[in-house]
């Protein structure tokens, strides 16, 4: 589709602002557009070139689009809070298991301690056993003994 000179299409996303618009952007600084639609270069021996409207950032979806692309870019507070409640999950499940693993091993000792005691107290029956047949094996003994002294 050819168009001629005057009949510059506008783009699709943006319509131009109003008059109003452009006379709140204007401040005469050097490269800020002008209520006459040009922009001041700061660069000297470059002219005065035409510009086209920015447009209101209510009439221009770029706008959104730039506003969405810079809190991609350098607004970390969402990334943050992410890994910030990635971090408070993970350490909640880590507590979770070590709590877990802490009360497994508390009964592991409390079946390890009931096993000792009741080892504890099989020795101590064979020891008592012991210590009885050594005192009869000795009485004995004592007793034959001035029969083989003779």
């Amino acid at each position: 589709m050819r168009f001629r000179k005057e009949e510059t299409p506008q783009s699709p996303r943006c319509s131009p602002p109003p008059r109003e618009a452009l006379s709140e952007m204007s401040s005469g600084a050097p490269g800020i557009l002008s209520v006459n639609k040009t922009a001041e270069s700061p660069v000297s021996g470059s002219g005065n070139k035409r510009r086209d409207s920015l447009g209101s950032a209510s009439s221009c979806p770029i706008f959104k689009d730039v506003g969405e692309i810079y809190s991609r870019l350098l607004d970390h507070r969402p990334v943050i809070q992410g890994e910030i409640r990635y971090f408070i999950k993970e350490f909640e499940l880590q507590t979770e298991k070590l709590r877990a693993a802490e009360a497994q091993r508390i009964a592991d000792w409390e079946g390890f301690m009931k096993e000792q005691h009741r080892l504890k107290t099989m020795v101590n029956e064979e020891h008592t056993k012991a210590m009885e047949h050594l005192k009869e094996q000795y009485a004995a003994l004592e007793k034959d003994l001035p029969k083989q002294a003779l």
